[in-house]
């Protein structure tokens, strides 16, 4: 005899249901099948199960080649750790190739990015260096990109053709080719830069010039408003991004008014792909018409 006031709960009312009236998410026919040598890339991602990870992959790569059949733009959004884990090598093969309308980077992007075509290197060792506040503290890093953002800024260049423009002269021969500013800069690709005031190491480097970082970084926002305009595919969501959306202003078909567009990025598109998913939406707000002074 137990010596606890409560006593396990009964289950002898639970009303169940048939299974089949349940259903499931995964069936049979998702699962992945054995591969077969010499079938190829093509075959090997549809022996893949189609569930999760591998489905959002496959409509990540139908969303590309239909994108590109249609000339609609291609943006590829990133965070630090896409650069910092090794992926540039390949964003910029896929930039050559004609996969790629424009890049749009986050702070970190650009800092992990900037470091590796100077330095062939980046990524600290948080935390070995932050309790003795050498964290973020590399001359070159702070006084090299905020000098590029001063510069460019003062010829009317958003925050990420200023930083690649800067890589042209700073950038080591033997690192370059590893650099998406780098590479998207000398291809003529857009890159934008999107930060907020105080996030980045660089922000407290004696070089900085806050008016400069956010006005560059405002003319990027601007530039990213034209490029989704264009009808747009991406992949990644840097957490910098305002909730994950944008609201982008665009050309209304009454004069002196705009439509804002609210866009939100998702690190697994296309939705619509996806099996029990909601597809992506595109949110149509009233119009905002801006009078003229008589």
């Amino acid at each position: 005899m137990s010596r606890y006031q409560d006593q396990p709960l009964s289950f002898d009312g639970l009303k169940t249901v048939p299974i089949d009236e349940r259903g499931g998410k995964v069936r049979v026919e998702d699962f992945g099948t054995p591969y077969l040598k010499g079938g190829g890339m093509a075959r090997w991602i549809d022996s893949l199960p189609k569930i999760l990870a591998t489905e959002s992959f496959r409509g990540v790569v139908a969303a590309l080649r239909h994108a590109k059949a249609q000339k609609r733009a291609i943006l590829w959004g990133m965070g630090g750790h896409v650069v910092k884990c090794g992926l540039a090598n390949i964003l910029l093969d896929l930039m050559r190739r004609g996969w790629v309308t424009g890049f749009v980077m986050n702070g970190a992007a650009s800092i992990h990015d900037f470091e590796i075509a100077i330095a062939g290197q980046t990524s600290e060792d948080v935390e070995a260096v932050l309790p003795d506040g050498r964290f973020g503290a590399a001359e070159e890093t702070g006084r090299d990109m905020n000098v590029a953002i001063l510069e460019g800024n003062r010829d009317g260049l958003g925050m990420g053709e200023a930083l690649g423009r800067s890589l042209e002269k700073l950038a080591k021969p033997a690192f370059a080719p590893h650099s998406i500013l780098a590479g998207a800069y000398a291809a003529s690709i857009p890159v934008t830069v999107h930060v907020a005031i105080g996030t980045d190491t660089p922000h407290t480097h004696p070089h900085v010039d806050a008016a400069a970082i956010g006005s560059s970084t405002h003319r990027d926002f601007r530039l990213l408003c034209s490029l989704l305009s264009q009808h747009w595919i991406g992949r990644g969501a840097p957490r910098s991004f305002p909730e994950g959306r944008f609201r982008c202003p665009q050309p209304g078909p009454s004069a002196g008014c705009i439509h804002h567009r609210e866009l939100r990025l998702s690190a697994t598109l296309p939705a619509q792909t996806q099996r029990g998913r909601a597809p992506a939406r595109e949110v149509r707000r009233p119009r905002l018409c801006h009078h003229r002074s008589s």
